[in-house]
């Protein structure tokens, strides 16, 4: 079973004192292993860090409407082939069931029909992670939103909860004295399009100018931390994070061995607390890297192939009887 998240007492993840954070009593968030000169990953300090709601957009939409029924109707024939459906007897409406026609005849019960169990019961939550680092601006931001808008759509089509951030780093204007003690000591920008709970109708607008939100460099490991522990919190048995990425960590102000080897580590802790992780590489392969399940998307309709076999897989771990 999902086990709770556990900020220890020891410390805070996100502060300037070395800590661990665990994940129930099997797996960590935090790490008091060494990582390339730094016995814990350190932060100057969180307390300038950012965490803001995007605003709405009043601007015309692009058309995904073939793509997103594609992908949809595909989808969905999918689930419903790999899902278990059965017949409900002693039913008052539906499709007549020809066994029970003696008994209407002799006793005038009305209770002769029968309805096939719903197929289609996701038990599912989905969290969407993209880079809006400098590399990523131009074509590469502008793919991702659309991913984020069809992703959304199709999500939204199949009532399966889900969540759309950015993720980035703001540079700040001075160095500490001890900076090789740091993992880093610039600002982490965390920008939410979606939040869970949130109409898709009211958010859409906000991931069509991804591209006008480009920020510096980033902390991919404390991003995607970020994303798990929305989904710990949640109800839903089968969790997946996607991570939206074009290369390596650069944290720019900090060490960048001791972060891309805490993404690895934090990859690892987040797979093992059960969260189904998946990087979709924007026109670049540096994610194999870094996590074991990726997929390159060079053009929106490669999504229509790669992102799907992916996404199908992975909603199919949540399907469940439903009832009628």
């Amino acid at each position: 079973p999902m086990q709770a998240l556990d900020v220890s007492a020891a410390g805070k993840f996100f502060s300037s004192e070395a800590s661990a954070v665990k994940l129930g009593k099997a797996s960590k968030f935090g790490y008091q292993h060494d990582l390339t000169g730094a016995k814990t990953y350190e932060v100057f300090s969180k307390s300038r860090d950012v965490f803001v709601k995007m605003p709405d957009k009043n601007e015309p939409m692009e058309d995904f409407s073939s793509t997103v029924h594609v992908m949809k109707t595909r989808l969905v024939n999918d689930l419903r082939t790999a899902s278990r459906s059965r017949w409900i007897s002693n039913r008052e409406d539906g499709r007549l069931d020809c066994r029970k026609l003696s008994r209407a005849v002799v006793s005038g019960a009305t209770n002769v029909y029968k309805t096939k169990t719903d197929a289609l019961k996701l038990d599912t939550a989905v969290v969407l992670a993209i880079d809006h680092s400098g590399s990523m601006h131009g074509d590469k931001l502008a793919l991702a939103g659309k991913i984020a808008q069809v992703f959304g759509e199709v999500l939204a089509c199949i009532n399966v909860p889900f969540m759309v951030y950015g993720y980035s780093t703001i540079t700040v204007d001075f160095t500490p004295p001890d900076r090789d003690r740091y993992a880093r000591w610039n600002r982490l920008w965390i920008g939410t399009y979606k939040e869970f709970g949130e109409p898709w109708s009211t958010a859409r607008t906000r991931c069509s100018s991804m591209d006008d939100n480009v920020q510096t460099n980033t902390l991919d490991g404390e991003s995607i931390l970020y994303g798990a522990r929305q989904l710990v919190e949640r109800p839903e048995k089968n969790k997946i994070l996607f991570v939206l990425n074009d290369g390596k960590p650069e944290p720019r102000q900090g060490n960048q061995a001791t972060v891309q080897k805490h993404l690895k580590a934090t990859v690892q802790a987040i797979t093992e607390a059960r969260i189904n992780v998946v990087a979709l590489g924007i026109q670049d392969d540096s994610v194999r890297h870094y996590y074991p399940k990726h997929i390159v998307v060079q053009n929106l309709q490669e999504l229509e192939e790669t992102a799907l076999q992916q996404l199908s897989a992975l909603l199919r771990k949540g399907l469940k009887r439903g009832t009628p």
